[in-house]
Parts: C-alpha cells; sequence; structure tokens
C-alpha cells in the first residue's frame, strides 16, 4: 500500500515546482514572494504555546490569517495535525483539545478531517484546515 502511494503522489507531483522556505515561523510571512496552494504547518500547531504564551489559539488563527494572504484563490493551509495518541495526555498545545480549539478555530472557518492514523492504523488522527474561499462574482 505505501509503494502504491508513494508512486501516485510521485506521478502527481511531477513538473510541479515545490517551493520550500526555511526561516522562523515568526519571520516566515516575511519570506512569501509568491501565491502558494498549499501550506502544511502539520505539527506547528503542537509548539504554539511555546511561541505565543497569551490567546494562544487567537494569534495563531491570526497568523494563519496572514498567511492566507500568500494563497491562490483556491489555497488551503494545513494548520494542524492531531494525532489520536494525544488522548489521556497532559497538554502539549491547546490546539489539540477539541472544545478549546473550535471556539477560536470555529467550524464554518476552519474543515477537521479524520484520517486513518499512520502509526496505529485502528485509530483515526485528525487534520484541521484552513481553506481560502472563493469569491463570488457580483
Amino acid at each position: 500500500m505505501g509503494e502504491d502511494n508513494f508512486k501516485e503522489l510521485k506521478n502527481k507531483l511531477d513538473g510541479k515546482e515545490i517551493n520550500f522556505i526555511e526561516a522562523s515561523l515568526i519571520d516566515l510571512p516575511n519570506n512569501l514572494n509568491n501565491l502558494y496552494d498549499i501550506m502544511l504547518l502539520s505539527n506547528i500547531s503542537d509548539s504554539i504555546n511555546n511561541i505565543w504564551n497569551i490567546n494562544t489559539l487567537k494569534n495563531y488563527k491570526r497568523y494563519i490569517h496572514i498567511l492566507s494572504k500568500h494563497l491562490n484563490k483556491e489555497g488551503i493551509i494545513q494548520c494542524g495535525y492531531i494525532y489520536n495518541s494525544y488522548d489521556g495526555h497532559t497538554s502539549i498545545s491547546d490546539f489539540v483539545y477539541d472544545e478549546r480549539r473550535r471556539k477560536v478555530f470555529t467550524p464554518n472557518e476552519f474543515k477537521e478531517r479524520d484520517i486513518t492514523s499512520y502509526q496505529f492504523h485502528s485509530s483515526k488522527d485528525k487534520v484541521i484546515i484552513y481553506e481560502k474561499k472563493r469569491r463570488k462574482a457580483s
């Protein structure tokens, strides 16, 4: 299964430009000079309490909105990856707690997708995604 997925991804990426930017999270917006289809922040959400120790979730959401200005009209930002294995652990980040996160990252703006865990194939992890909305022609 893994080899087939790798080949499929390789075919989809053939001829596509991949832009990797090495910068601190805070400096990242200053290093963006294009429009992007996808921004993968994946496990950044695990560390937001260390970056913003006050109003952590609100500051992270503001940050996502800043990054969204650098998305193509149908671009997406993967804001966070929440492992099922976080259940029962002490706080790694406010972002992993559904109730806390959903108050700020509201479902009408941020989509949650359950996906099969890469570690424990019988469990589900969760991906939180911001999708830039298409503007309707007036």
